[in-house]
């Protein structure tokens, strides 16, 4: 393996410092922090609040799909009923013409360009 790095020109010298008296009190600055009530607290706040909002939210969503989809429904059955009081009337008026009259409304649907 050919080697590109010069470790032979920097040697064994640290190119980091570290503040001192740093490892001297480390340990009880750790254990004062991981004991400390108030970030725990507020922590475990977070997470729930941050819980509640992603509950609401798939809450709203949820409403939401189902509004559209019970609105989309209401609206098929609408017409669904409107097209058959539309059929119901059409076939009153045709149990109400003569023969005549049914014969000249099926020449004319015949004839017309937009039915055919």
């Amino acid at each position: 393996m050919k080697q590109d790095f010069p470790f032979d020109e920097i040697g064994k010298n640290m190119p980091y410092t570290v503040p001192e008296g740093y490892f001297d009190n480390l340990s009880s600055r750790l254990c004062r922090v991981a004991t400390d009530d108030h970030s725990t607290k507020r922590h475990t706040t977070r997470i729930a609040f941050m819980r509640w909002i992603g509950i609401a939210a798939a809450i709203a969503i949820i409403l939401t799909v189902g509004l559209f989809a019970y609105r989309n429904y209401r609206t098929e059955e609408i017409k669904v009923a409107q097209a058959d009081a539309y059929y119901e009337q059409f076939d009153n008026a045709l149990e109400q013409m003569s023969d005549t009259e049914l014969q000249a409304y099926s020449d004319f649907v015949e004839d017309d360009i937009f039915i055919n």
